[in-house]
């Protein structure tokens, strides 16, 4: 009798021991890598990979959203009119309720758009509203929006927009945001963990299966990897190419990629704070020395193009206006009747959890020793990185995003509107096209514009992109029901277990 209990205890054992090697225990709990943590949860004015991808529309909502199709899916709105070219009317969704308890009404969204209009805030989506003239609750849930001029990427910049209570402030929201989405904050373990709940009072709560969702930080990738096989996280965001081979190797595993090329790597150039950066013939010399064909093939395993614009190629007016490729001796000749042809130095900022920049850099600099050229890279921690990039405090610094928005008026205003009082204040001229494209309404007059601004953008590089490539996240091959949309946000409210 004490034998066959022995051999059933084994057996039990043995089962909680494969069940502890692999698959989510807790078939309630998502537990998401990401690479890296973030540093406050204000909707306004964080600007992390990690926060905008996967954070936060799953605590927040916006109007509406853009599915892994690009095509609209109504959140806090149910619907939309444009009424004319500076006039749209929304209907809101009823029973909603924030995380804190309070209703959704109209007033919130006003108080949203009206606090990132405020320059105190310091919103980096701020020029998306500068247009907005006039806003009006025709109810609690009827909303008139003015423009005081046409804005062909206002519904874009809507679908980025978290809307928050009116009862909080952009310095509560650091640490305790509050939405209206499926998952409540619980807690902030830093560089470890974030946990989210669902949230019982959710419009729609009964879709919404899982119990919790749990970030995981993970900056090194193979460690990251490592968790995903063995089902101690069950989604890896936005891994990088060696990642995916792995991945996609592993038949327990689902690779997810994005339906068009849309992750977009390039360099912001600091033309304010290097004077041979700012000198249009050394800088283009500088990108004849890097070889984007070998990084594609190389560092992206094939699985990136090579860039030929600052857009990405599914952008609307997207231009091939930077054809040159590799030609070092080209390179050499032409820095040979600048000021720099003896050579100079320069630093580049980099992330530790960007492999792809790194190996990219390291390809470059051994070139541009060719050139005389010294490239010092730094790889920094996330706190070094964003605080070069937010202050433009740089000489160049590596940087990859997806794809913004269905307009380039949205591309414009994120990446572009920031550089404006920094390495693009000596170009007023592409500034206001810029700025005159977001508001016109003419087709043939935009295309030509924005055919200008990505001529410009490559003469003068104060962003520069060199390769793009599809949006790639992992995932177990129990998981389903996640969607990424192009734009690299991730949404988890109908994530599933199979049974």
């Amino acid at each position: 009798m004490k034998k066959i209990i022995a051999l059933v205890l084994c057996f039990c054992l043995c089962l909680t021991v494969f069940a502890g090697c692999g698959g989510n225990a807790n078939k309630g709990v998502l537990t998401i890598g990401l690479e890296a943590d973030v540093d406050n949860f204000d909707p306004f004015t964080n600007q992390q990979d990690p926060f905008v991808r996967f954070i936060n529309f799953n605590c927040y909502e916006a109007l509406f959203h853009y599915d892994e199709n690009m095509q609209l899916v109504m959140d806090l709105a149910t619907s939309y009119e444009k009424v004319n070219e500076t006039t749209y009317t929304f209907k809101l969704r009823e029973n909603v309720t924030f995380h804190n308890g309070e209703a959704f009404t109209a007033d919130d969204v006003i108080y949203t758009i009206n606090t990132i209009k405020d320059e105190a805030t310091g919103a980096w989506r701020s020029s998306q509203y500068a247009n907005v003239a006039e806003m009006k609750a025709i109810d609690n849930y009827n909303l008139e929006i003015k423009l005081s001029a046409p804005q062909a990427g206002f519904i874009d910049n809507l679908a980025y927009t978290a809307i928050v209570s009116k009862s909080t402030t952009p310095a509560s929201l650091t640490t305790n945001p509050v939405g209206t989405g499926a998952f409540k904050f619980v807690s902030w373990t830093p560089n470890d963990s974030i946990k989210f709940a669902k949230y019982e009072g959710y419009w729609e709560a009964d879709k919404v299966e899982l119990k919790e969702l749990v970030f995981k930080i993970i900056p090194d990738s193979t460690v990251a990897v490592t968790n995903l096989k063995s089902g101690t996280i069950q989604f890896l965001g936005s891994i990088d190419i060696e990642s995916a081979n792995a991945v996609a190797e592993d038949k327990n595993l689902v690779l997810i990629e994005s339906k068009s090329a849309s992750t977009i790597y390039e360099f912001e150039i600091g033309r304010h704070n290097n004077s041979a950066l700012a000198n249009p013939d050394v800088v283009k010399a500088m990108f004849l020395a890097l070889d984007k064909e070998t990084v594609a093939k190389q560092v992206f395993g094939g699985k990136a193009s090579v860039a030929k614009s600052p857009f990405p190629s599914v952008s609307k007016y997207y231009a091939e206006v930077d054809t040159d490729g590799y030609d070092i001796e080209k390179a050499k000749q032409l820095l040979s009747t600048t000021p720099y042809k003896d050579g100079f130095e320069f630093e580049v900022f980099v992330l530790n959890s960007d492999a792809a920049s790194q190996q990219t850099l390291i390809i470059w600099q051994a070139a541009l020793k060719q050139l005389g050229i010294n490239m010092k890279i730094n790889i920094s921690e996330i706190s070094v990185w964003l605080d070069a990039y937010l202050n433009r405090s740089y000489d160049m610094i590596a940087n990859y995003y997806s794809m913004v928005g269905t307009d380039p008026s949205t591309y414009c205003s994120v990446i572009m509107a920031a550089l404006a009082d920094y390495q693009t204040k000596d170009l007023p001229e592409l500034n206001n096209l810029i700025t005159t494209s977001a508001n016109g309404s003419d087709e043939t007059v935009r295309a030509n514009n924005y055919k200008q601004i990505q001529e410009m953008i490559v003469k003068y590089r104060p962003v520069a992109s060199y390769v793009e490539c599809a949006n790639i996240n992992g995932t177990t091959g129990e998981l389903s029901g996640v969607t990424v949309n192009a734009m690299g946000h991730g949404f988890f409210k109908y994530a599933t277990f199979s049974k």
